[in-house]
C-alpha cells in the first residue's frame, strides 16, 4: 500500500505537476548544475569511476574531486598554492592539509555510496567494485594523482594576475566596494578578490580627528586637496600616475603619521619595501625579482628614510612607474609571474635622493610634497595614530571623494608645489651648476671638449662630487642642444670663462 502526506491533494499536485512548462523555469539539468556548485556529487559519477578501467580512474577521481570542491577550492597555476572560499573574507590561503583532507573526503563519499548500494541490494556489484575502487583510492600515489588531475579541470585553477585585476574593486571588511559607484557589494566565489582593506564602509562615517591633523600638518587648503586627491587614487589600482611621490620635511611634521595613516587603512593593498629597492647600486641585480612579484595587486608602495647622499636608482624607478608590465619569480615557482602594476610609489624622509638622470622622461616623475610645519613637543600626541585609526571609514570616505576629485577635475598640482619641485631639481643638475660656474653660452663659440673635460673635473673635485667619464659628459652636454662639431674635437656654443679657464689649467698642470 503506497502512502501519501496528510497534506497531499492528488488535484493540487495534478494542477501543479501540469504547469511546469518544459522550456521555462527550473528543470532537472539546472537543479543538478546547481546542486553541484553547492558541493553535491552525481552518485553515477561515483559507480563509473568504479567501473573504469584502471588508466582513467584517476582522472575520473580528479573530476569528482573538482564537482566537489568547485566554487570552495581554487589552486594558483604559478605556485601551486592552494585558495579556499570562507565567507566573509572571501579567498583566503588555505590551512596546510586542505586538499589531502578534501581528496580523503571524496574516498569517503565513495564508501558511503557503496554503503547505500548494498543495503539497496547485498549481491549487486556495483557496490562490490565501488568498494573496491575507493580501497585503491586512499593510497599516497592515487590520493596525490586526484589532487594533481583534478587542478586541470575548469574552473579549479587561476593565474595570480586573474585575481585583484580590476582597479575599482576593492576589498573592504563587510563586502567588495565597487569604486566607480561607491556601491557595496557581497563577497561570492567569483569574486576574485585576495586582499583586503582594514575598515568598513559607512557612507555616513566622518573624520573631524583626522581633518583637524591633516589642518595641522598642512595648513594650505590646496595642499591638502592633492594629498587627498593622492589618497583617491591609491585605493584604487590606476597606475597612470606615473609618479614618486616624495614626503619631505624634518623633524616631527606629521609626514610619517599620515602614510602610515594610508597605509594601515588599505590593508592587504599596501606594502612597506626596503629603501635599498629603490637606490642606486653599484651592480644592480639581474633577472626576475621576488621583490616584484610582491607588489601584485597592492596599491600604495612606500619606503622611509632616505640616508643623506645616497642616490635614486633612476632605472628602477623608471620601471616601478612606468606601468608596462611587470615580471618577477617566487621560489621554486614553475614559472615568471607576469602582471600589470597597480601601485603608487611613495617615499618618504628627511634627506632628499641624489638624482643623476636630468631627462624629462625622469623629472616628470618626481613629485615632491614638502610637510615643514614643525610640531612643538609639548603639542606632539604620541598616542594620535591609534585614535585617529578609529575613524577609519570616515577617512576612507575622504579618499573616495579625493577619488572623485580627481576623476572630475585632474590632478591638481598647487604652484607651490612645483616651485618646491622646480628647485629640487635645480639642486639636483650638477652639470647645469658646473656650466653657471665656468662657462658661458655663446653663439658660434668652438672649445676643445679636452678643455671642457678639465675645467668639469676641477670643478667637480672642489665640490665633492665624483666626476663623470668625459664621454659620458660629452652625451650630458648634447641633451642640452650643446653638440660637438664635424671634427668631434669641440664644443660648440660653450666657451670657459675665466673661472674655467683657471680650473681647466689647474688640471692640466697636474
Amino acid at each position: 500500500m503506497i502512502q501519501t502526506a496528510i497534506k497531499y491533494d492528488a488535484a493540487e499536485f495534478d494542477k501543479l505537476w501540469n504547469s511546469i512548462k518544459p522550456n521555462g523555469g527550473i528543470g532537472p539539468g539546472t537543479l543538478f548544475h546547481q546542486a553541484a556548485l553547492a558541493g553535491w556529487v552525481n552518485p553515477r559519477r561515483e559507480v563509473a569511476a568504479a567501473n573504469a578501467s584502471e588508466g582513467t580512474k584517476d582522472i575520473l577521481n580528479g573530476r569528482l574531486f573538482a564537482k566537489a570542491n568547485h566554487c570552495r577550492l581554487l589552486f594558483m597555476h604559478e605556485t601551486g598554492d592552494l585558495l579556499i572560499f570562507s565567507p566573509p573574507e572571501g579567498w583566503v590561503q588555505a590551512p596546510p592539509g586542505t586538499a589531502d583532507n578534501a581528496a580523503k573526503d571524496v574516498v569517503a563519499q565513495c564508501l558511503m555510496k557503496a554503503a547505500d548500494l548494498t543495503k539497496k541490494d547485498p549481491e549487486g556489484s556495483d557496490a562490490k567494485k565501488l568498494r573496491a575502487h575507493a580501497n585503491q583510492s586512499s593510497t599516497l600515489q592515487r590520493i596525490e594523482a586526484m589532487i594533481k588531475l583534478a587542478k586541470s579541470e575548469p574552473g579549479m585553477s587561476v593565474r595570480i594576475s586573474d585575481f585583484d585585476a580590476d582597479p575599482y574593486v576593492l576589498g573592504v571588511l563587510n563586502g567588495v566596494l565597487d569604486l566607480r559607484k561607491g556601491v557595496l557589494q557581497s563577497i561570492t566565489p567569483s569574486t576574485l578578490v585576495s586582499k583586503r582593506a582594514n575598515v568598513i564602509f559607512d557612507p555616513e562615517a566622518i573624520c573631524p580627528l583626522f581633518d583637524q591633523f591633516l589642518l595641522t600638518v598642512q595648513p594650505d587648503p590646496d595642499v591638502r586637496r592633492l594629498l587627498q586627491q593622492l589618497a583617491g587614487i591609491w585605493l584604487s589600482g590606476m597606475s597612470n600616475l606615473q609618479k614618486l611621490i616624495f614626503f619631505y620635511g624634518l623633524g616631527a611634521n606629521g609626514k610619517t603619521t599620515f602614510i602610515e595613516l594610508m597605509a594601515w587603512m588599505l590593508g592587504d593593498y599596501s606594502k612597506r619595501i626596503a629603501t635599498e629597492m629603490l637606490m642606486h647600486h653599484q651592480r644592480s641585480p639581474q633577472g626576475p625579482s621576488p621583490d616584484i612579484v610582491a607588489l601584485k595587486g597592492r596599491r600604495l608602495i612606500y619606503c622611509n628614510e632616505v640616508e643623506e647622499g645616497r642616490r635614486l636608482a633612476e632605472a628602477r624607478v623608471k620601471e616601478l612607474t612606468g606601468g608596462d608590465t611587470l615580471s618577477g619569480r617566487v621560489p621554486y615557482a614553475k614559472e615568471d609571474i607576469t602582471f600589470q602594476p597597480s601601485h603608487n610609489l611613495v617615499m618618504v624622509g628627511n634627506h632628499m635622493p641624489e638624482v643623476r638622470d636630468t631627462s624629462h622622461g625622469m623629472w616628470r616623475r618626481m613629485l615632491k610634497i614638502p610637510f615643514d610645519q614643525i610640531i612643538p613637543d609639548n603639542a606632539q600626541d604620541p598616542g594620535l595614530l591609534d585614535k585617529v585609526k578609529q575613524e577609519g571609514p570616515g577617512i576612507l570616505n575622504w579618499a573616495l571623494a579625493g577619488l572623485a576629485d580627481y576623476h572630475a577635475n585632474g590632478l591638481q598640482i598647487p604652484a607651490s608645489i612645483s616651485a618646491a619641485n622646480d628647485a629640487y631639481r635645480a639642486d639636483q643638475d650638477i652639470i647645469g651648476e658646473w656650466i653657471t660656474d665656468h662657462c658661458s653660452l655663446v653663439a658660434g663659440a668652438a672649445t676643445p671638449k679636452e678643455d671642457l673635460y678639465r675645467a668639469y673635473r676641477a670643478w667637480a673635485q672642489t665640490h665633492g662630487h665624483m666626476p663623470l667619464a668625459q664621454s659620458r659628459l660629452t652625451r650630458k652636454l648634447s641633451e642640452r642642444g650643446l653638440r660637438q662639431d664635424a671634427g668631434k674635437r669641440n664644443i660648440t656654443g660653450l666657451d670657459l670663462n675665466n673661472d674655467g679657464a683657471i680650473a681647466a689649467a689647474s688640471i692640466a698642470s697636474i
